[in-house]
């Protein structure tokens, strides 16, 4: 919930006790009592954050700020400081696009809609729900917890996205491309696979939630996904992805 002060601006966070919105990789555990505690008031607050750590991070790795200095992604993969700097400004300028894109504000207002998200989901495990099975009653793991906008929500498991260039936000394929090499055709034959799998998941989404099953294909809401992959990972995923 917003903090709200004597004139009505909005600071933060009341925890009452739950998650702040887009909090980092893991919660704390809170007292079940009244917390007042500081965060990013947005998505574009929270990406904006996140590429200033990154950004830090570089300046940290390379002091010098020699722009012809190698850089390396961590999977042997190089490229100059000056190119990872044009990375960086890259993702930050999409960003600020992807954050003015919620598929889901034009329709219900300013204020985001936002789903929890349980990132090692077991119902038999993690997730407490009500006797009739209609309401999620608590989280026990509340470390793999998250608050987020509910387009980022729309991920599918990842036993499906093994093949996928995003496993968050993955790409369907439909055919083997021309030219493919046998020893290959096995890593294409999954790919399609899980393309249908993927399909039939949305399908069964959809009898349950339209919105939500239509977030899983908006254009929009993949680039958010995409972003927030991007944002997240930190620098190296921005190399890996550079192209």
């Amino acid at each position: 919930m917003w903090r709200m002060d004597s004139s009505g601006s909005r600071h933060g966070f009341r925890v009452i006790p739950t998650i702040p919105q887009l909090p980092t990789r893991h919660t704390e555990v809170l007292e079940p009592s009244f917390e007042h505690r500081t965060g990013p008031g947005s998505l574009a607050d929270y990406w904006a954050n996140k590429i200033q750590e990154q950004f830090r991070d570089i300046t940290s790795h390379y002091p010098n700020d020699d722009l012809s200095v190698i850089v390396q992604d961590g999977l042997r993969n190089t490229c100059s400081l000056g190119e990872l700097w044009q990375c960086a400004k890259a993702v930050q300028t999409i960003a600020a696009i992807a954050a003015s894109l919620d598929p889901l504000s034009t329709s219900h207002g300013r204020e985001p809609i936002l789903a929890l998200v349980h990132t090692d989901y077991a119902c038999w495990r993690n997730v407490l729900f009500s006797a009739d099975r209609t309401r999620i009653e608590g989280i026990v793991d509340w470390d793999d917890a998250v608050v987020v906008p509910r387009d980022l929500a729309a991920v599918y498991p990842e036993e499906l996205t093994h093949q996928a260039k995003w496993r968050s936000d993955p790409d369907d394929v439909f055919v083997i491309p021309p030219g493919t090499l046998y020893e290959n055709t096995g890593l294409w034959k999954t790919a399609i696979q899980e393309t249908q799998q993927r399909r039939r998941f949305r399908e069964a989404v959809q009898r349950q939630d339209l919105q939500l099953a239509a977030l899983y294909t908006d254009r929009r809401a993949r680039l958010r996904r995409r972003v927030h992959y991007l944002v997240t990972e930190g620098w190296c995923a921005w190399l890996w992805k550079r192209k």
